[in-house]
């Protein structure tokens, strides 16, 4: 019987460097999947801010969210069932939460769209108006001020999902799909300036995938401000007498 022959500790060393660069590419993989734009914003108080999260054409994507801080709380988050997984790049979202615009730019996903309905919270909600509706495009309308979430549904299953924190209902807008989503914060405050990360999960995955993080820092409108365009006009002023 031979023994086994005990392992040299280069053979160990080139193990652990193996695990430690298949961990690192990993990680590099799934930071990629997702990229957030910009990284640095600072605004003034009463202005706004808009991120910009992107997904790559790869990743099945499912849900797409934007969070205050990597682990805090979500603001806004977009669900998209898996029987939609193809047509993810052309259904195009518009508006704020209480109303908004779907809209399908391939002819498959039309068809699905003009089948399906728009109601709030869930698809035993209040179902939309559809005076605004065409060809591919649901209109999503909420008649209650306290609705935060509106949900898509065909044959009462729900195939799209949005929701926004309470706290921002009025102030943030979207746009885009969900593999190109812009979200802008609108009316910002000095209580604004934090952390912001865009987060994604495939279909089946307890795993997120993190996309980067955009700080927005507000700085408060001061009277110099003010100070200085009201000199700016006097100036002005003065210069178009002294030309006249």
């Amino acid at each position: 019987m031979t023994g086994m022959c005990p392992r040299s500790p280069l053979h160990s060393m080139g193990v652990t460097r193996f695990f430690i660069i298949s961990l690192l590419f990993l990680a590099s993989s799934l930071q990629n999947q997702i990229s957030q734009l910009p990284t640095k914003i600072n605004e003034f108080s009463k202005n706004s801010a808009t991120i910009q999260c992107s997904v790559d054409e790869e990743t099945d994507i499912r849900e797409l969210s934007l969070t205050l801080r990597l682990d805090g709380p979500q603001l806004i988050s977009v669900k998209v069932d898996k029987d939609l997984s193809s047509y993810t790049h052309e259904l195009t979202f518009s508006g704020k939460i209480r109303n908004f615009t779907t809209t399908a730019n391939g002819f498959n996903s039309q068809e699905i769209m003009d089948l399906s309905n728009c109601y709030s919270q869930t698809c035993g909600g209040e179902r939309s108006p559809d005076y605004k509706r065409g060809p591919g495009t649901i209109s999503c309308t909420a008649k209650h001020e306290n609705i935060d979430k509106m949900v898509i549904c065909l044959d009462n299953h729900p195939i799209i999902l949005l929701e926004v924190d309470h706290k921002y209902t009025d102030r943030l807008r979207f746009s885009g799909t969900i593999r190109k989503f812009h979200m802008t914060l609108e009316d910002l405050s000095e209580s604004d300036t934090n952390g912001y990360n865009c987060v994604g999960k495939m279909e089946d995955s307890k795993r997120h995938l993190p996309g980067g993080e955009t700080v927005i820092t507000i700085t408060q409108r001061g009277n110099s401000h003010i100070v200085s365009v009201t000199w700016l006009l006097i100036l002005s002023s003065l210069l178009l007498i002294w030309w006249c």
